[in-house]
């Protein structure tokens, strides 16, 4: 997953935007949605995935959510060269469960950043 950003009020990925607020990435979220149907998906987060609340796996698995998120990774993890992230290889990213996918399943994967905007968080995604 090759994108960057930083937790650090002082980097380059804090912005100050109206209003003089500071807009900070504080980490990247992968979100899985379990396709059920073979139609083309637009670049954000479908509606099945929006009429529910984004939650691990365990939780959307239980309650029959189509999307879950699979890892929550810190941006000064994701600056580092090098870094890699593999999904479905289970493990346990940010508290969230990177559980393995099942073969023949399609499903469509969103990437999502996570902002800090003073102090209160919100995120959006877009699919990878």
């Amino acid at each position: 997953m090759g994108v960057g950003g930083t937790n650090a009020r002082k980097s380059s990925s804090c912005k100050t935007h109206d209003m003089k607020k500071i807009v900070c990435f504080s980490s990247y979220r992968i979100v899985v949605y379990r396709a059920t149907s073979s139609k083309r998906l637009k670049r954000s987060l479908p509606l099945e995935c929006t009429d529910y609340p984004l939650t691990n796996y365990s939780v959307a698995e239980r309650e029959g959510y189509p999307c879950y998120i699979a890892a929550e990774i810190d941006a000064s993890t994701i600056q580092q060269s090098g870094y890699e992230f593999l999904l479905g290889t289970g493990g346990n990213y940010g508290g969230y469960e990177n559980v393995r996918l099942i073969d023949g399943e399609k499903y469509t994967v969103y990437t999502g950043v996570v902002v800090v905007l003073d102090v209160s968080p919100w995120s959006t995604f877009n699919q990878s």
